[in-house]
């Protein structure tokens, strides 16, 4: 979800760009090292993204609050997790970025299914996996004859 709206700040600030200088290829490209994780870079990729989000300081911010948050994956405890997220959604309201204040709005909505996470350590996660792999099996069949098929489709690549 982080991830959409930093690519959405991306992409208003290309268009931007484009308008006013006429030239796309300052921000063009940088969108996967943009979205990807700060140890994960290769050098060029660093560069070419400091050099991009020294001329477009948003760009940098919504680099530097996604770096933050994956912070949040590292917690331990809901009362933690809570505290971040407030921290959080202070960061987010003073960096005054309206692609981000959609994640804002995310994590007031959700905050409590997020924090239940802390008391019980379940997921969903698996089954939405699931759910993914049988759709890309029936979009990759066309349909199947019979349920009977389609059953045995699922289990065999599933199980």
């Amino acid at each position: 979800m982080l991830h959409d709206q930093v690519d959405d700040a991306r992409k208003h600030i290309q268009n931007k760009v484009r308008k006013e200088e006429g030239d796309k290829q300052k921000v063009f490209g940088i969108r996967w090292a943009l979205l990807k994780n700060f140890e994960d870079l290769e050098a060029d990729e660093m560069n070419r993204l400091f050099k991009v989000c020294d001329e477009y300081l948003k760009l940098g911010e919504c680099f530097a609050l996604k770096e933050e948050f994956r912070k949040f994956f590292k917690i331990n405890t809901r009362e933690n997790a809570a505290a971040f997220i407030d921290y959080f959604k202070v960061l987010v309201e003073e960096s005054q970025i309206p692609e981000l204040q959609a994640f804002n709005r995310t994590l007031d909505h959700w905050r409590e299914c997020i924090l239940n996470y802390y008391d019980c350590k379940i997921s969903n996660g698996p089954t939405e996996g699931f759910n993914h792999k049988i759709k890309n099996i029936k979009r990759r069949a066309y349909g199947y004859r019979n349920d009977r098929n389609f059953e045995i489709r699922v289990k065999l690549e599933c199980a």
